[in-house]
C-alpha cells in the first residue's frame, strides 16, 4: 500500500513515516434528535363556552334588529351587530392564553366600540 500524499511505501497503515500522512477514519455522523412537538395551551373550557355564548346572544340581538325595522341605518346597523359577534369566536385570539378573562373582557370593549360607534 502506498501513501496517498507522497506515493512512498507505507509500512503502517494509519501514518506515512515520510510525509507524516495520518489517516482520517470518517466516523458516521449520529442523528439528530428529533424534536418533540411543541404543545400549545388550550383556552379552558369555560372561556370556550362563554364565547360561544355570546356570539349567539349578539347574533340574536342583531337578528331582531334586522327583523324589527327595514329602514337603511337599522339594517346597517344589525349587519355591523352580526359581523361583531365574530370576534368572540374563541380561536380568535388577541393576547396571552394564560389570561382568558383579560382577552374576553377586550373583546366585549372592541364589540361595543363597533356596535355603538359605527
Amino acid at each position: 500500500m502506498y501513501c496517498p500524499k507522497c506515493r512512498k511505501p507505507l509500512f503502517d497503515t494509519n501514518k506515512c513515516r515520510y510525509c507524516d500522512w495520518t489517516k482520517i477514519e470518517v466516523q458516521p455522523e449520529a442523528p439528530e434528535p428529533i424534536a418533540k412537538p411543541v404543545k400549545q395551551k388550550k383556552y379552558p373550557l369555560y372561556y370556550i363556552i362563554l364565547s360561544w355564548l355570546t356570539v349567539g346572544l349578539i347574533l340574536i340581538i342583531g337578528y331582531s334588529q334586522f327583523s324589527s325595522k327595514h329602514t337603511d341605518v337599522i339594517t346597517y346597523k344589525a349587519i355591523i351587530t352580526c359581523l361583531s359577534a365574530l370576534i368572540f369566536i374563541p380561536q380568535i385570539s388577541v393576547g396571552d392564553k394564560e389570561k382568558p378573562l383579560v382577552i374576553y373582557a377586550f373583546k366585549w370593549i372592541v364589540a361595543l366600540f363597533v356596535i355603538v360607534f359605527i
